[in-house]
């Protein structure tokens, strides 16, 4: 069972991982247009 400390940080680095791919999609269209 996961302390409460390590969900919240688990759940902020998968927010931010999904924030980052969201921006590198973004990037790539703009690039190769």
């Amino acid at each position: 069972e996961f302390p409460l400390d390590d969900l919240i940080k688990l759940n902020i680095l998968i927010t931010a991982l999904e924030k980052l791919s969201a921006v590198v999609v973004v990037y790539t269209n703009i690039i190769h247009t």
